[in-house]
């Protein structure tokens, strides 16, 4: 049996923890954005989490679903994408949203609620392939001297070769 959920028993907590590769999607290519949602409230429940852009597409598909249970308490990490294929260079926001779709109960059976959570956060979208699209935070299919910064920064830590900080510098000089 399945009633309205009510708003005090079950609630959700999202975390943003990862968007794609590095700052900015190379047009072509996925956006993923890896999430944490937790159950803070006091009952098993059941969501959909949806990832919408503003970005647009040129297929259309600016969304990703996915349905979950989740008990009091517990926790787990969904990555979502969307396609960034025909989409023009720029910047855009995500947003990540988890409706409550039914929580359990004793009382007679109805539909689900609409009790919601959402947390948004910026990406570019960048004309530029490989690396230096990674990188392109603005979207603006220019490499400037903070995006080589960034780039720096991660190679100096290990998180980008060689051959990828070569291609910004490349792209830097051009």
């Amino acid at each position: 049996e399945r009633s309205q959920p009510n708003p005090e028993s079950a609630q959700f907590e999202i975390t943003l923890t990862e968007t794609s590769e590095a700052e900015a999607v190379p047009v072509g290519e996925q956006l993923r954005v890896t999430t944490q949602i937790t159950n803070t409230g006091s009952q098993q429940t059941e969501a959909t989490i949806q990832l919408t852009t503003t970005a647009g597409t040129a297929t259309g598909t600016d969304t990703d679903t996915q349905s979950l249970t989740l008990a009091s308490g517990d926790s787990t990490t969904q990555t979502l994408t969307v396609d960034t294929a025909g989409v023009q260079p720029g910047t855009y926001t995500a947003t990540v949203s988890v409706g409550i779709t039914a929580a359990p109960s004793e009382s007679e059976s109805g539909s689900g609620g609409d009790a919601e959570t959402e947390t948004t956060t910026e990406f570019a979208v960048s004309p530029l392939e490989g690396a230096p699209g990674e990188f392109d935070t603005d979207g603006d299919g220019e490499i400037g001297i903070t995006e080589v910064s960034t780039a720096a920064a991660d190679f100096i830590d290990g998180d980008l070769s060689i051959g990828d900080i070569s291609q910004i510098a490349a792209e830097f000089i051009n």
